[in-house]
Order: structure tokens, then sequence, then C-alpha cells
């Protein structure tokens, strides 16, 4: 079951470590996201001492075969990886994947790490999509300037500036 309030938490703790331009959520956005009835998620947490250290989000496909990681966040450097290693060691799905844009490297890392591939797979998106990534950003403003596309001295055009999770995306 989701722990809205738990995961707040540990989210609160990311964003202030990353310094990128992402969703914010709250528990009211982990209610309303986790109560999408088109969808079945596992939820998994790490606990050490009756603490939650970190959570791990998996929409699950139809066919219970394949697991999407839709969403994550830690209070240390080693509770993704441990959860990640209870999915690989339990062998919960055929295939198991993630969709991130700004992935950070140590992440990347950890991935590649327990033997998740890269190799070909962006390739075969950017095939189907012409231009750049179809992220599109524009002040509300009738007239802007080019510091309305920043916020905190962020380029909001620079995709290396968010941290775009499934979690934001309407499939989840």
């Amino acid at each position: 079951k989701p722990k809205p309030k738990e995961m707040h938490v540990l989210t609160e703790a990311h964003e202030t470590v990353t310094n990128k331009i992402m969703l914010y959520q709250d528990e009211e956005f982990f209610k309303w996201r986790y109560a999408n009835t088109h969808n079945k998620y596992v939820f998994l947490y790490r606990i050490k001492n009756a603490v939650i250290t970190g959570y791990t989000v998996i929409r699950v496909s139809p066919n219970n075969r394949r697991g999407y990681i839709v969403d994550y966040a830690q209070a240390d450097d080693t509770s993704f990886e441990a959860i990640m290693k209870f999915i690989i060691r339990r062998r919960c799905f055929d295939v198991l994947s993630i969709y991130h844009f700004s992935l950070p490297d140590n992440m990347k890392q950890k991935l590649e790490d327990l033997g998740f591939k890269k190799a070909g797979l962006f390739r075969t998106i950017e095939k189907h999509i012409k231009g750049e990534l179809p992220l599109l950003i524009r002040p509300i403003k009738q007239n802007f300037t080019e510091t309305d596309f920043f916020i905190e001295e962020l380029d909001l055009r620079k995709i290396q500036n968010w941290d775009i999770k499934e979690i934001c995306s309407d499939d989840s």
C-alpha cells in the first residue's frame, strides 16, 4: 500500500539534494496518483530501525510479467539499490525497466551494476522523435523575456535541469 506521508518526507529530502526541477510530491499528490484504478502498483520500502529509508514504486503490466519503476526516493545511498537487489533476487518480473529523463549519474551506475542495459534502447526511441525531446515549455504571460525561462538560475529549456520520472506522466 502507498504510504503518502512517509513517501513525501523522502521526496522532500531528495529535492534539496538534486537542485533540479521536479514534480512536487506531497501527501495529497501520492493519495491522488495511486488512487488510479487503471494501473496496478507494487510498493516496496526499506526500513531501518523502524524508519522508512527508501521506497520504490513499480507499475505492473496487465499480465504481471513486466515491471516499470515509476518512482523512488531514498534518505541514504543504499536503499534504492537494496530494494532493486530484493526484486531481482525474488525474480518478481520477467523484465524490469525505468523511464527517467536526466537520471543522476550515481543512479545510472547503480542500475548498470545491477545488470540494467541501456545500449540501443534510446536509439530506438529517438527514431520516432524528430528534433528535440517532446517537452514543451512556455511562460504563461503574454509578453515574456529570456529570464522568464529560468527558475533559480536553472534554464527550463534544458532537459538536464529536470528530474522527470514516469510518475510525472499520465501513464501512471
